[in-house]
C-alpha cells in the first residue's frame, strides 16, 4: 500500500491499527480495525490521509453547498460534521466532471475534522480526516475511496448506496413523500389560524398540492415574539381552538396534514422552560428561547411524548421537526440524572425512538428534516429532506436541492418558493424550473396572485407530480457542479428531460422516444443538436402548458436554433 495515496498516522501511545483493502465495483473499501492494549484511548491526533494524483481538479462536490468548492491548500480548506450536521463524504473532478478523488466514511455519528485539497510540498490531491472527540477501546472505520475515471456524480451515488448497503437496504419512502406541498411559513409566517389555512388549502389543493406543511405559529398566542412562546406543543386556543376537526377538513379536501415542531427549543416565555429549568444546554437570552439537554432521562422522555403525541392525538400525517442542529454541546459525566455523557448519543436515541413510535402508529407517516443535518445516521429517522431555507433565492434552491439528491436517499424537497404579486409568469416559473428535481414546497398567498400565475404554478406542479419517476427516481446527470451545474440531465428507458440553467446549447447523446428540453436560462432561441441524426416531432410549451409552436426538425451535428420559451419547454417526439 503506497502510503502517499492512504495512510494512518498519529496514533495514541498504545493503539494500533489493522488496514484491510477490498475492491467495490469502481471503488475500494479500506477497512481501519483500531485496538489498544485494554483501555479507551483518545484518538484526536489520528489522521486518515486518502490521496490522489490533482493534474486537472477543479473543483469539489460535497454536501455543504454555501462554502467555497474550489480547489484550495489542505491548510485553508476545513470542514467539520457531524451527526448533525453535514456528512463526511467529498468528490473532486475535472471540467468534463470526470471523478479525480471521491472518499466517504462509513461512521457519520462520529465528528469529523476534514481538511482537503492541495498538498504545497508534493502537489497532490490529498483528503485528510481526523475524528473529534472519540475515545474508544476498538472501533471499526470502512473508508471509501473511488480514483475511477468516471462521472462524479456516479461516485458520489455510488456512496449512497454503499451506505444503503450498510444498512441493509435502501430506506423504504412513502410515495406521499413525493407529493407537491403547500406551506404556511413563507406565506404567513407564524401569522397563521384555522380559518385561513383552510382557505388557502382550499386553493393549493385546487392546483395540484397533496399536502400541507402547517408552519410555526400554531402553537403560539397571537402576539408572539420570535421563539420566545415556543416549547409547549399544544394548539393554541386562539388560532386552532378545534384543531383535530381542523385536521378532519385538511383530510376532506384529499390533502395530508403535516405540523411543525422543533422539539429542542424552550422558550423563556414557555411552560416548558420552567418545567425544565436547569437541564438546558445553553441558555440564550438574546434569541429568547433555551435548547434543551437530551442527556437528561426527564428531559428526553418529555421531548419524546411531546413530539408523538402531536401526530397520535391530533391525527396528523407526520411531523416537520426543525432545529436538530441547535441540539450540540460538549461530553459530560453521566450522573443521577443524565444516563447519557454524549449528546450526539442522547439526540440520536431521542430521534430513533420518535421515529419508532410514529410509524409504528402511521407506518406511511411522514417525517421531514431540513439541511444541514443529511448524514446517513440521521437520515435513518426520517422519509423527506428539505433545502435550507433560501427565500426568493432561486439558484441556492437548486444547487441544493441538488446536492440533497446526490448525498441522499430519501425524498428530496425544495425549499419553499415565494411568488411575487403581479411578476410576470415566466419570471415567476424561475421558482419552479430551479427545483424541478425535486418535490416542489410552495409558500404564495393564493389569493393574491394572478391567474397567469396560477395557471402557472398548475401547470408544473402537474408536470413535475406525473414524471416524479423520470425527475427523482431515474439516473441523475447534473452538469458542472462548479458552475452551479449549469444543466442537469435525467432519463430512463423512453424519456429523457434536460433543463438548461447556464447554458444555450445542448447535444443530444441518444435518440430516446420522447425528449424534454427545458429552458430556465435564455430569454432567446437555444442551440440544439445530436451526436447521432435523428428525426423528431416536436411542440413548444410555454411556462402555463399553452402550446405556442410546432413542427418537424432533424437533428445532427451541426445545432439548430429553437424558439424554446423562457421557463417552458420543447417537447419532442422521435419519428422512426
Amino acid at each position: 500500500m503506497d502510503k502517499k495515496f492512504f495512510n494512518v498516522t498519529g496514533l495514541p501511545v498504545g493503539a494500533a491499527v489493522d488496514i484491510a483493502c477490498e475492491a467495490r465495483g469502481n471503488a475500494e473499501i479500506y477497512t481501519l480495525s483500531l485496538k489498544t492494549e485494554g483501555e479507551a484511548l483518545d484518538f484526536a491526533s489520528m489522521r486518515i490521509l486518502v490521496g490522489a494524483n490533482a493534474s486537472e481538479a477543479v473543483g469539489r462536490w460535497f454536501p455543504e453547498s454555501d462554502v467555497f468548492r474550489g480547489v484550495k491548500e489542505t491548510w485553508c480548506c476545513h470542514n467539520r460534521t457531524s451527526y448533525m450536521c453535514g456528512a463526511p463524504v467529498q468528490s473532486y473532478y475535472r471540467t468534463d466532471d470526470v471523478n479525480l478523488l471521491t472518499v466517504a466514511v462509513d461512521d457519520t455519528i462520529t465528528s469529523w475534522n476534514i481538511s482537503s485539497g492541495i498538498e504545497e510540498e508534493n502537489r497532490m490531491l490529498n483528503y485528510i480526516l481526523s475524528p473529534n472527540g472519540m475515545k474508544t477501546a476498538s472501533k471499526v472505520i470502512r473508508v471509501f475511496v473511488d480514483r475511477s475515471h468516471r462521472k462524479y456524480y456516479d461516485a458520489v451515488r455510488d456512496v449512497v448506496s454503499w451506505w444503503a448497503e450498510l444498512d441493509g437496504g435502501a430506506h423504504v419512502i412513502p410515495e406521499s413523500a413525493y407529493d407537491p406541498v403547500y406551506s404556511t411559513w413563507y406565506a404567513f409566517h407564524r401569522d397563521i389560524t384555522a380559518e385561513t389555512v383552510l382557505e388557502q388549502c382550499k386553493m393549493a389543493a385546487e392546483l395540484g398540492c397533496k399536502t400541507v406543511f402547517i408552519d410555526d405559529g400554531w402553537a403560539t398566542p397571537l402576539d408572539t415574539v420570535g421563539y420566545n412562546d415556543t416549547g409547549d406543543w399544544k394548539p393554541h386556543p386562539d388560532r386552532f381552538p378545534d384543531i383535530k376537526s381542523f385536521v378532519d377538513s385538511i383530510h376532506a379536501l384529499g390533502m395530508k396534514a403535516v405540523l411543525w415542531a422543533a422539539p429542542g427549543l424552550s422558550g423563556c416565555n414557555a411552560r416548558s422552560s420552567k418545567l425544565y429549568a436547569g437541564k438546558f444546554m445553553k441558555e440564550n437570552t438574546n434569541s429568547l428561547f433555551n435548547v434543551l439537554d437530551p442527556r437528561y432521562t426527564f428531559v428526553r422522555s418529555g421531548m419524546i411524548n411531546d413530539t408523538c403525541e402531536l401526530v397520535t392525538n391530533y391525527n396528523f400525517d407526520g411531523l416537520k421537526i426543525d432545529f436538530i442542529d441547535s441540539i450540540q454541546g460538549a461530553d459530560c459525566e453521566p450522573d443521577d440524572e443524565r444516563d447519557y455523557s454524549s449528546v450526539t448519543d442522547a439526540l440520536h436515541d431521542m430521534l430513533d425512538v420518535i421515529y419508532g413510535n410514529i410509524t409504528k402508529a402511521k407506518p406511511d407517516a411522514l417525517i421531514e428534516f431540513r439541511q444541514a443535518y443529511v448524514g446517513r445516521d440521521i437520515l435513518r429517522t426520517a422519509n423527506i429532506v428539505r433545502a435550507g431555507d433560501c427565500a426568493q433565492d432561486f439558484l441556492t434552491n437548486r444547487v441544493r436541492v441538488i446536492d440533497l439528491r446526490l448525498g441522499t436517499n430519501v425524498a428530496v424537497h425544495s425549499d419553499m418558493i415565494q411568488i411575487i404579486e403581479d411578476e410576470a409568469p415566466e419570471s415567476s416559473a424561475l421558482q419552479l424550473t430551479n427545483i424541478m428535481f425535486s418535490t416542489p414546497q410552495i409558500s404564495p398567498c393564493f389569493d393574491k396572485i394572478s391567474d397567469e400565475q396560477k395557471r402557472m404554478l398548475k401547470f408544473w406542479i402537474g408536470f413535475m407530480s406525473e414524471k416524479r419517476e423520470l425527475l427523482q427516481k431515474s439516473s441523475f446527470e447534473p452538469k458542472h457542479c462548479y458552475n452551479n451545474y449549469s444543466s442537469v440531465t435525467v432519463r430512463n428507458e423512453s424519456e429523457r428531460l434536460t433543463t438548461l440553467y447556464g447554458e444555450s446549447l445542448l447535444i443530444l447523446d441518444e435518440t430516446a422516444p420522447r425528449v424534454y428540453i427545458v429552458n430556465a436560462y435564455e430569454r432567446t432561441p437555444i442551440y440544439v443538436g445530436s451526436s447521432v441524426e435523428a428525426k423528431y416531432a416536436y411542440k413548444l410549451v410555454n411556462c402555463m402548458g399553452d402550446d405556442v409552436g410546432s413542427g418537424e426538425i432533424t437533428l445532427d451535428s451541426s445545432p439548430k436554433l429553437i424558439e424554446a420559451p423562457f421557463n417552458g419547454m420543447i417537447v419532442m417526439d422521435l419519428i422512426k
